[in-house]
This record gives C-alpha cells, sequence and structure tokens, in this order.
C-alpha cells in the first residue's frame, strides 16, 4: 500500500499494518468521544455536588442528565412564572381570665398597710381608702384549680384635701411572687 504523509513523501506499507493503522485510528475517535462524555458528565456531576443548593435546576439542551431521559432534554422548558404570596397579620392571644368557668373557687387576699403606716406625715389623721387594684392570677396545684385575687389599697388623707394641702398618695409595696 503506498501513503502520502504531510511531507508529501511517499511510504510504502503491507496491507495489514494498513489495516492496523486504520483500525487504530478508529479506536483512538471512540476514545476521544468518550472522554469527551465522561468530561461532560463530570462537569454535571461538579455542578450539581457544588453548585447552587436550590431545589431548582435547569437543563441545557446540549448537556445530558443521568436523572432524564433524552425526551425530557429536548422538550421545551417552560419559563419560570413569579408567584406573590399575600401577607396577613396574625392577632396576638391574650390571655385573660374573664373566660375562666365560674366553677373555679377564688380566694382574695387583700394587702393593707399596717395601721402605724395609715396616718398622714403633714397632719398625722388617719388616712382612707381612696381606691384599689386588682390582680387576678391563675394559680394551679395538683387536682386543685384556684384564682387568686390580689387587692392591693390606695390611701390618702381626707383631712389634708379639704384643708387645701397636697399630700401624697399612699400605695401599698407589692412582694415580687
Amino acid at each position: 500500500m503506498i501513503i502520502k504523509d504531510k511531507n508529501s513523501e511517499t511510504i510504502t506499507i503491507s496491507l495489514d499494518e494498513y489495516n492496523e493503522l486504520k483500525s487504530l485510528k478508529e479506536h483512538c475517535s471512540e476514545l476521544e468521544t468518550q472522554v469527551k462524555w465522561l468530561m461532560e458528565q463530570l462537569k454535571i456531576n461538579n455542578k450539581k455536588t457544588y453548585g447552587s443548593k436550590s431545589e431548582q435546576s435547569e437543563y441545557i439542551y446540549e448537556q445530558l442528565s443521568l436523572l432524564h431521559n433524552e425526551a425530557e432534554l429536548y422538550s421545551d422548558v417552560e419559563a419560570k412564572e413569579e408567584v406573590k404570596v399575600a401577607s396577613h397579620t396574625r392577632k396576638k392571644k391574650e390571655a385573660t381570665l374573664d373566660k375562666l368557668p365560674e366553677n373555679i373557687k377564688t380566694v382574695v387576699v387583700e394587702h393593707t398597710l399596717p395601721e402605724e403606716e395609715k396616718v398622714c406625715p403633714n397632719c398625722n389623721e388617719q388616712l382612707e381608702v381612696i381606691g384599689k387594684e386588682v390582680k387576678k392570677t391563675l394559680k394551679i396545684k395538683p387536682a386543685e384549680v384556684i384564682i387568686q385575687e390580689d387587692v392591693y389599697y390606695t390611701y390618702a388623707c381626707k383631712n389634708c384635701e379639704k384643708n387645701g394641702i397636697e399630700t401624697p398618695i399612699v400605695k401599698h409595696h407589692r412582694k415580687s411572687q
């Protein structure tokens, strides 16, 4: 067999050598195709492994996907639609004792000042109750539910009030529970 190379030189080889050369070229071509395919698979896997961590993915038509068949690969990709979700405000739940049943036992604890503190600092007259503040606390004991009302009294001197003298309003100090 006569072959011309690049330098336009003529080389003579046997038919067996020519067939072997031809098969080697075909094999080399197959290997190059396989290497290109493997490199694409490596790029796809690297993108899946190290790419953005989103559940959405876009497929390029030329790339092969390991999880999808060719029909899905070459089908038209639908445009993503924006979805707007209306926001809402949630009402805050308020813990109120108004909704408790009537049959719960209520214990009233009255917090008054000691007698020596119920004296006006200006005129030494007896202070009188002018108001009260009620605080309800739900207390649960094993097998018993009780509502405790703490009543805190506020005091003022009526004598100083009649005479136009400004007197401090005295409230019972609350104990931390």
